[in-house]
């Protein structure tokens, strides 16, 4: 396959890794943009390593997908290092196509992973018992009307799709809010307050386990009410 290259402008990121399927090549697929810098490695049709900014693995196709502008460049030439991933282009092309869509109905609600997010003090009350999922949970015990989107996730070490998603249920059940968004900061001061955060959370949180948490979530958002099936949050993506 000789060099593939052009603009995101021009072409879907499914439409390039169409053509790179077609000739199951190995190589590797460099996406560059004035804010994003993304590189893709494939062996026989197959993707065995992705990263995208200071991200890795799936959080960096998370990413990727998502993007519509930049340069991209496949080299098939190049080489992973590292085979992280094993995962079929066919597969991740039905994933991109899916992810989109999913993005498009998300980010009505949320707009960026950098916007901060809030507990709703009066959750709706209704006949019937809320079920959350371990997942909603884990968000819920660590919103503190401080950290974003971004934040959760790497607390939780999940992506940033999978928390928007569990973000995108609690908000449309009425029991989180979005708040201010805060500007992007590069990994160097993003670690820093992380770590500012994480040693209050500490002080703040001293002697309780992640068990704790959860049961302080659940205190805040108990009710006198019976259970529904299914739940609320029946459906995840």
């Amino acid at each position: 396959m000789s060099p593939l290259q052009g603009s995101l402008e021009d072409f879907d990121i499914t439409d390039i890794l169409e053509l790179i399927n077609i000739g199951k090549k190995d190589g590797a697929l460099k996406i560059d943009s004035e804010e994003h810098s993304g590189i893709i490695f494939f062996e026989n049709g197959v993707v065995v390593d992705v990263s995208a900014d200071e991200y890795k693995g799936d959080d960096a196709i998370h990413r990727i997908l998502r993007w519509n502008k930049g340069k991209f460049f496949f080299d098939p030439h190049k080489r992973a290092t590292e085979k992280t991933l094993n995962i079929p282009i066919q597969k991740l092309m039905l994933e991109a196509a899916r992810q989109l869509d999913e993005w498009k109905k998300i980010e009505k609600v949320i707009p960026s992973v950098n916007v901060v997010l809030k507990l709703n003090e009066n959750p709706p009350t209704e006949d019937n018992e809320i079920t959350f999922t371990d997942s909603d949970w884990s968000v819920l015990a660590i919103i503190d009307g401080k950290k974003t989107l971004k934040d959760i996730a790497k607390e939780l070490a999940i992506s940033e799709f999978e928390t928007a998603g569990i973000v995108y249920n609690l908000i449309s059940g009425g029991f989180v809010f979005v708040g201010e968004e805060k500007e992007d900061e590069d990994e160097g001061e993003t670690g820093s307050q992380n770590e500012t955060e994480s040693e209050s959370n500490d002080e703040t949180d001293a002697g309780k386990d992640d068990e704790q948490k959860k049961n302080d979530a659940r205190l805040k958002y108990s009710s006198k009410k019976k259970k529904k099936k299914g739940g609320l949050f029946g459906g995840r993506f």
